[in-house]
């Protein structure tokens, strides 16, 4: 399932994609993107803002409890999702008359970063950028990093923007 908010897509020349969330290094990593989409030549390039959601797989076992636990948890994890892609969308304001884009948002059963990598993977963008909490130690170990994922995984140049870096 997917939806969409958009401001005129172009064709094919330069092609970004940002993938967001509604935190503020994501946005940090709109506004890099805006601006090196602003920079680039020609009328053709398009700017695209991905907000993966990573749903839980609903448990298809003979204890019907779990799978229902799996979908009243997804509708919690759908609910925040739309209230992350309205927050995104009321972010992008300021940029519908700066420059064309497409905010949309993709949801799976697999983790962000899967869904990620195989949106990006399907048809590489020219460059993705991504923004970076700088986790470490533990809690990199323990939750991981969805940049890191993609910095590894993507089949494309990938720009991650720090959340200690001002843009």
């Amino acid at each position: 399932m997917s939806s969409s908010f958009s401001g005129n897509v172009r064709g094919t020349g330069y092609r970004i994609v940002v993938a967001a969330d509604n935190t503020q290094v994501s946005k940090k990593a709109i506004r890099f993107a805006v601006q090196l989409y602003r920079r680039l030549e020609g009328t053709d390039n398009s700017l695209e803002i991905i907000y993966a959601v990573g749903l839980n797989p609903t448990s298809e076992t003979t204890l019907s409890l779990f799978g229902g636990l799996d979908r009243t948890n997804n509708l919690d994890i759908e609910n925040s999702a739309k209230e992350d892609l309205e927050g995104l969308e009321q972010f992008m304001t300021d940029y519908k008359n700066l420059v064309d884009f497409k905010l949309f948002m993709v949801q799976d059963t697999k983790s962000v970063e899967e869904i990620l990598t195989g949106y990006i993977n399907k048809d590489p963008p020219n460059l993705v950028v991504i923004g970076s909490t700088n986790k470490e130690g533990i809690s990199r170990w323990v939750l991981g990093s969805v940049s890191d994922y993609c910095l590894h995984n993507c089949h494309c140049p990938v720009s991650l923007v720090h959340n200690n870096v001002d843009i």
